[in-house]
């Protein structure tokens, strides 16, 4: 593998990535669930500009753009629910749904994870120091999202998926982090 298709699978992935939280804000914003929403879409935000920092990385480190790749279809949101109303989903639902929701978001960054370490020590074993030391930062800072998404499974896991604490919590989570949004200086 060369270093050329190492970003570009990276690349690739970020922009999976972007559209992964991008699908699940509107996922949780469907079910009126705020707080998982703001949390989504601030991933959203911080995913776009490590995305960013990687095509200049690349730029700026080997004088070249990052090929583009075909990145297939990230559905997440299940197509049946176009024919439905907020008001619709009943309780049910919506708990099956943060079940599933909070399952792929762990799926999705433990992949995010294993694909970033393998193409560090690809990275690595080819003497690219530099960019194995990048990409090995991606790697920690997944392993931060891990550690808060597992962190939310087990605690809704405890609570069995009760949608009276879960919309309880709904609240206090989309002010945290609509307030880190403002501190980007970010409206969204």
């Amino acid at each position: 593998m060369t270093v050329e298709e190492i970003f570009t699978k990276i690349s690739a992935h970020m922009i999976k990535g972007i559209m992964f939280h991008e699908q699940m804000s509107n996922y949780y914003d469907f079910l009126n669930l705020r707080g998982y929403k703001r949390c989504h879409e601030y991933h959203y935000i911080c995913e776009t500009v490590e995305y960013r920092k990687l095509q200049r990385y690349y730029i700026n480190c080997y004088n070249k753009l990052i090929p583009d790749s075909d990145i297939g279809n990230t559905s997440i949101i299940p197509t049946n629910w176009s024919r439905y109303t907020r008001q619709e989903v009943d309780g049910s639902t919506k708990r099956n749904a943060v079940k599933s929701g909070i399952s792929e978001w762990i799926k999705w960054e433990r992949e995010t994870r294993d694909l970033y370490a393998d193409m560090y020590k690809e990275l690595e074993k080819m003497n690219e120091v530099s960019a194995a030391a990048y990409i090995c930062k991606l790697v920690c800072k997944v392993e931060k999202e891990i550690k808060h998404a597992e962190r939310k499974g087990i605690d809704l896991e405890t609570v069995d998926y009760d949608m009276s604490v879960i919309v309880f919590a709904q609240k206090k989570m989309h002010d945290k982090y609509l307030h880190k949004l403002r501190k980007m200086e970010i409206d969204v």
